[in-house]
């Protein structure tokens, strides 16, 4: 399959290592919940979202350094991110909300879930918050793209450590 005149092959190999990253830190942070952990104490330290808009800096940093291609790429390479991250977080709903586990992911009357939300409201909602965030990482990459290309230094620099 060809999007904007490079395979899915290709944004994959790309993303691969950070797709990766992001299931490593959606178990701990499951583990983290499911230990008793207040939500408040540790949600910052294991967030999904704080470390996949990294990422999408981070790959639009990489994009314009390897040339990977132009702003309209990285719309593909930050939906697969986005996409892993809402794929771990609905996959975890369903655990906590189904097995009777008290965690992070499906916690009604902490965070941003209101009380008595049922598991398929709350999915229905991530869904939705999938398509919204998508487009915010699609803006981070950008700036990285940007910053690479604007600031010699910075794509120096990151084609020494990439």
């Amino acid at each position: 399959m060809n999007l904007l005149g490079k395979s899915a092959g290709d944004y994959l190999s790309f993303v691969r290592t950070g797709m990766i990253l992001i299931v490593v830190m959606g178990v701990i942070r499951f583990a983290v919940g499911a230990s008793g952990v207040p939500y408040e104490r540790a949600t910052h330290f294991v967030s999904l979202t704080i470390l996949t808009s990294l990422l999408a800096v981070i790959y639009g940093l990489r994009a314009a350094v390897r040339g990977f291609g132009g702003y309209r790429h990285l719309l593909p390479l930050v939906s697969m991110l986005s996409a892993c991250m809402y794929g771990f977080i609905i996959l975890a709903i369903l655990v906590e909300g189904l097995g009777g586990i008290q965690g992070y992911f499906h916690a009604p009357g902490t965070g941003l879930a209101p009380s008595g939300m049922s598991i398929g409201f709350h999915i229905a909602g991530q869904l939705f918050a999938m398509v919204v965030f998508t487009l915010v990482l699609w803006g981070l990459a950008s700036l990285g793209f940007f910053l690479s290309r604007h600031l010699r230094f910075l794509g120096r620099a990151f084609l020494v450590l990439g």
